[in-house]
């Protein structure tokens, strides 16, 4: 899945481009991709920009529980007027999902 958004507010203005993919490894697998690249301008000369790509396994057991683990990465640049700040988060998940 691919999307494009744009957004505005009272002091700020940005955009986003996500994509996405689902691949179906086995009958109970799934791995999935994600890239999120986001833009926002505020009025008081700031940028920000944010880059996340993510990959997810997933396996489902029986008909009502998944198991997933997830690993991402997030970095944030923002340039303001008179300073500049990179920073970078990495997050790893694993849980589980009842359906109901």
């Amino acid at each position: 899945m691919l999307s494009f958004s744009y957004i505005t507010g009272d002091i700020y203005y940005g955009n986003s481009v996500s994509l996405s993919n689902r691949t179906l490894v086995q009958d109970k697998w799934t791995f999935d991709l994600s890239l999120v690249f986001n833009t926002q301008h505020f009025d008081v000369g700031t940028d920000l920009t944010r880059f996340m790509p993510a990959a997810r396994v997933s396996y489902r057991w029986r008909d009502r529980v998944t198991f997933e683990t997830e690993f991402g990465i997030e970095r944030i640049n923002e340039a303001g007027v008179t300073d500049i700040s990179n920073t970078n988060h990495h997050f790893f998940t694993i849980g589980y999902r009842l359906d109901f």
